[in-house]
């Protein structure tokens, strides 16, 4: 499959073509037109995406009208496959005359730009191999209208008048399970809210370039925190956390379906799994048996019980921490992924390949793309509850890792010098306090996007949200001294090898001077929330309609942990949490030492580092020191205070 412009739903449109069918010669028209490019999506938030210019230097072929004279004229396929929509390679070569590059007169329902290539579409490129970025999604898929006995009397949920769409999860129609029935209801607010999709989209086209620093750790940390999160909204739930999928699950029925049903949302489905539902071995053009990720698991496993990673040329990479570095997670994480792997033939491709052979459990043969759920695609796949239990199978891959390196010392954790007196969070002026509410009118603006048939301006969303706060930390330290702060939620106040459901807030540097120093951190300021003051969606708009292929730096403001799910939801008496702040000394030579702290300033940096091929400003372990199981109790330059998150509203 070929390469096409990121930020489209329909990169794969001209990946693939299939053979022009005979035409009835009584209906052929009376001259043929010339091969002349065209541009289909003229007029659409997506004109960009039929630009000869595009289209053919990245894919070396470009729309052309059905009858046209180019002589290798053949339909195009993919998400914008459909009748009357052909492609060329020769109408790249040919000189073109301005005046016939036009769209054809006749109307085209599908031109229209679908709300999914604004929220939530495909950003990464497409590559031969399979991956969850890979799969074609045709437009007009088939929805499911299974919807339970409150459906009927609930269609206010989907729309208000013809120039606005109503976006709620919690209630009928769009509810993806029932309420009274199916615990996992409780979390519409996290797994269904498209800005974490966003999110993961934005994070997935930075981290394509395989040259950026860590990137194997990112892959490991970023999903950490996804899963730690959702984990954390089911004990809040009183749900029991998420159970791995892991290899011994794979030939034994999924007890719990999914349907997206996102019809109404975007204007086409995705293949619903039904409850109980088997994984099959892959079929087609690239076929994949379930027994060979069971191979690639075991060898992945032999890796880190030897410590030691084999590279395609025979040669071996120490799985190690040296002097507060981890130097093995990274190569770690490119070969579970796997994207960049020193040995692809031994250890396979783990996590891209389980995505998709759940992805594609109805349609194995991979030759019908409206047989593709969720789990094959990028910005959706999170909607699925499966997307958490396999997640949590990667992420013991990882902790059984760092469970393997030596435990934390203290001359590792402390700070000589450094005391941490006090730390506390205000919310509206109520010290340890932090609140979380339900937001019924969080608006996307739209640009006419057309659903049913009808234009639509502007969508509202029903989504979890929550109050700004302020971080206190009072610290008194003995001389002029760079400090790296650290803040961290965890669950009941535990802090031990049991209690791993530690959730990052913050990480920011400072310049603490002689005797005490009071540092007061907005949330607006987090180094792990997305930067842009704008939401993720409304970037996704601007990309869509604009440039295809947006500076760096607008990549790396469009990532980041989405704001309004910055705090983990608490419940209406209150749940009860511990803000744990550190103050770690830097490492010599600390990559932290060599960047610009204002610039630093403006990335979410801990998820998604930094443009232009900046080192990570710290260079400890990601998640430290939590990264490794707990086998300390808290030192000087630490401290725990109890906080109380509460919620209102559904």
């Amino acid at each position: 499959m070929l390469s096409f412009v990121p930020f489209l739903m329909f990169s794969a449109c001209l990946g693939a073509v299939v053979q022009e069918e005979p035409g009835d010669p009584a209906a052929a028209p009376p001259a043929s037109p010339g091969c002349v490019c065209i541009n289909p999506f003229k007029g659409t938030a997506q004109a960009f995406a039929g630009d000869k210019a595009l289209t053919c230097q990245h894919n070396n072929l470009c729309y052309v009208d059905c009858d046209g004279a180019c002589g290798d004229v053949e339909h195009a396929s993919g998400f914008t496959a459909q009748k009357g929509r052909c492609v060329s390679k020769l109408a790249c070569s040919v000189p073109q005359n301005p005046e016939e590059n036009a769209e054809p007169v006749a109307a085209d329902k599908d031109a229209t730009v679908k709300l999914v290539d604004i929220l939530t579409g495909t950003t990464a490129p497409i590559e031969f191999e399979l991956d969850e970025d890979e799969a074609d999604v045709e437009e007009d898929g088939d929805a499911d209208d299974d919807d339970d006995e409150d459906d009927e009397d609930d269609d206010d949920n989907v729309e208000e008048d013809s120039d606005i769409l109503l976006i709620n999860r919690s209630a009928a129609p769009l509810k993806t399970y029932p309420w009274m029935t199916e615990p996992e209801h409780k979390l519409w607010y996290f797994r269904e809210a498209p800005s974490l999709g966003s999110f993961r989209n934005y994070w997935r086209a930075i981290f394509k370039d395989s040259s950026r620093d860590r990137r194997g750790e990112f892959f490991f940390y970023m999903h950490r925190q996804m899963v730690t999160r959702y984990n954390v909204e089911h004990l809040t739930h009183n749900i029991t956390p998420v159970v791995p999928f892991s290899p011994e699950f794979w030939r034994q029925p999924i007890p719990l379906g999914y349907d997206a049903k996102l019809e109404a949302e975007i204007g086409f489905n995705y293949q619903a799994r039904p409850d109980d539902t088997v994984l099959v071995d892959l079929e087609g053009d690239n076929p994949l048996p379930i027994s060979t990720l069971e191979a690639w698991y075991k060898e992945i496993e032999n890796a880190i019980k030897n410590m030691a990673i084999v590279t395609a040329e025979g040669a071996t990479i120490e799985l190690k921490a040296v002097e507060g570095r981890d130097e093995g997670i990274s190569v770690l994480g490119d070969v579970v992924e796997s994207f960049g792997s020193v040995n692809k033939e031994l250890y396979g491709s783990l996590h891209n390949n389980l995505h998709m052979i759940i992805g594609w459990v109805l349609g194995p043969s991979q030759d019908d793309s409206t047989k593709l759920g969720v789990m094959g695609t990028t910005a959706k796949s999170i909607r699925d509850p499966m997307f958490f239990r396999m997640h949590q199978f990667i992420d013991d891959i990882f902790s059984e890792y760092k469970a393997a390196l030596p435990a934390y010392e203290e001359d590792e954790l402390s700070f000589p010098g450094v005391e941490v007196l006090e730390s506390t969070v205000t919310t509206d002026g109520k010290k340890n306090e932090m609140h979380t509410f339900t937001e019924e009118d969080w608006e996307v603006k739209l640009n006419g996007v057309e659903i049913d048939g009808k234009p639509r301006f502007l969508a509202k969303y029903t989504r979890m949200d929550n109050k700004p706060y302020n971080f206190d930390i009072l610290v008194k330290s003995s001389a002029e001294v760079k400090a790296m702060v650290r803040v961290f939620l965890t669950v009941n106040g535990t802090v031990n090898p049991e209690a791993d459901l530690v959730v990052e807030m913050d990480r920011f540097l400072v310049n603490l001077n002689e005797g005490e120093n009071k540092i007061t951190r907005n949330s607006s300021e987090s180094s792990v929330a997305e930067r842009r003051k704008k939401v993720l969606l409304e970037f996704d708009t601007e990309v869509s309609e604009n440039d295809p292929y947006p500076p760096e730096e607008d990549l790396f403001d469009g990532c980041g942990w989405p704001r309004h799910l910055m705090v983990p939801r608490g419940k209406p008496e209150g749940s009860t949490f511990s803000l744990v702040v550190m103050l770690s000394q830097l490492l010599p030579e600390d990559a932290a030492l060599a960047t610009d702290q204002e610039e630093v300033a403006k990335y979410a940096f801990v998820h998604c580092g930094l443009p232009g091929g900046s080192l990570y400003p710290d260079s400890r372990p990601m998640g430290f020191p939590f990264d490794r199981p707990v086998t300390w109790e808290l030192l000087g330059n630490m401290a725990s205070t109890e906080v109380k998150i509460y919620h209102e509203g559904i």
